[in-house]
């Protein structure tokens, strides 16, 4: 019989770490047009254990603390939770009458990619 392949392990599981901000009860506003912002947005609500982050970009590789050791994470697994949680987020809109309001972010494939670029250079907040 062959083990099952554990998927990598993030943090808390995938739904925890997208919904981390939500079961807060915190609406997350972000601005689809600064990816390093939304990186690190990201990072702060579902990557840190206080003030230590444990998410990492090193040598072209994502790498998360675990508690005991950095483990590789899988780019189409962050990819994916990256998806879920600007699912979630809220950005500002013009509407017809020249208003601002609050719409739902609606991801597509060059704002994540965008994201993640933003999340694979050093963050210093």
């Amino acid at each position: 019989m062959v083990a099952p392949i554990e998927e990598p392990r993030m943090m808390g599981g995938p739904e925890e770490v997208v919904l981390n901000h939500v079961r807060h009860g915190t609406e997350v506003l972000i601005s689809p047009t600064a990816p390093f912002d939304v990186a690190l947005t990201f990072r702060q609500l579902n990557y840190m254990r206080g003030d230590i982050a444990t998410l990492y970009h090193h040598r072209g590789d994502f790498f998360e603390w675990t508690g005991t050791a950095y483990q590789p994470v899988d780019d189409d697994n962050l990819r994916s939770l990256l998806y879920h949680f600007l699912a979630k987020c809220f950005a500002r809109s013009k509407n017809d009458k020249g208003e601002f309001e609050k719409v739902r972010v609606r991801p597509n494939m060059r704002m994540v990619r965008a994201v993640m670029e933003g999340m694979s250079r050093p963050m210093l907040k």
